[in-house]
């Protein structure tokens, strides 16, 4: 395909979706149809055979297990992890322990972005684990799911992009290092780089600080403001007409 404005249309056409069904795996599967249909020139069997190609390739590249793979497994084992805390019940004593010592609504909000700033290994595993501990407390405290949702996002993968010992430090550190060797670079290594570039990380900073502003000043912004209204004044966390999200 030669290049084109048309390259365009996969990415917006997600993102419509995303936003007019709120179904978000309908609208990455879209996306993915269109792109492989404009990269094949409208053949329906070249667009296949693309796409089979690619999935494929996340499975097995050059003989060997694709990485993509240990990472979805290790995603997998997590959420496994996860939840056999919860039905164990660790995650509710962890919530009665917080319970006894959150005595405000701001104190709740605060509790996700703590878990969040303590498990920064890895944002997955942050989102999982941090989600599910702090939900018993803000929910007590009439604090909506879409701003639960907000706290967690927002710490998790800014804090673990930062922090020069997590599993993206080292994602990163390792991409530079092999982008310097490929192009004869012996400055510095890809670590010096990447401790180099954190104060440059200007989104996951400003991200921070706007979970935290959120958090302690009451910053409400588009659906999250009628979400947590309701919340307040109704004692509804989630939105009812999704389903009821446990």
């Amino acid at each position: 395909m030669e290049p084109s404005v048309l390259s365009l249309l996969p990415p917006l056409v997600t993102i419509g979706l995303a936003i007019v069904t709120k179904r978000i795996i309908l609208a990455l599967i879209a996306g993915i149809v269109l792109g492989s249909l404009l990269a094949a020139e409208w053949s329906v069997t070249g667009a296949a055979e693309l796409i089979w190609d690619v999935v494929s390739g996340l499975v097995v590249a050059d003989g060997e297990i694709a990485e993509e793979m240990y990472i979805s497994a290790f995603v997998f084992m997590l959420g496994v992890l996860t939840s056999f805390i919860y039905i164990a019940g660790g995650t509710g004593a962890f919530a009665e322990w917080v319970t006894r010592r959150v005595r405000t609504r701001v104190q709740a909000k605060l509790v996700p972005i703590v878990v969040g700033i303590v498990i920064f290994f890895d944002d997955a595993f942050s989102s999982l684990v941090g989600g599910n501990v702090s939900r018993s407390v803000t929910d007590r405290r009439r604090i909506s799911r879409a701003k639960l949702s907000y706290l967690v996002d927002s710490t998790a993968a800014p804090v673990i992009v930062l922090v020069p010992i997590s599993g993206w430090a080292a994602f990163i550190a390792a991409t530079m290092t092999g982008i310097f060797e490929d192009n004869g670079i012996t400055v510095r290594t890809g670590y010096e780089a990447y401790l180099r570039s954190v104060p440059a990380n200007f989104y996951a900073i400003t991200a921070l600080v706007f979970v935290f502003a959120v958090a302690l000043l009451g910053l409400n912004f588009g659906p999250m403001r009628r979400h947590e209204e309701r919340a307040v004044r109704e004692g509804v966390l989630w939105d009812e007409t999704r389903g009821r999200v446990p």
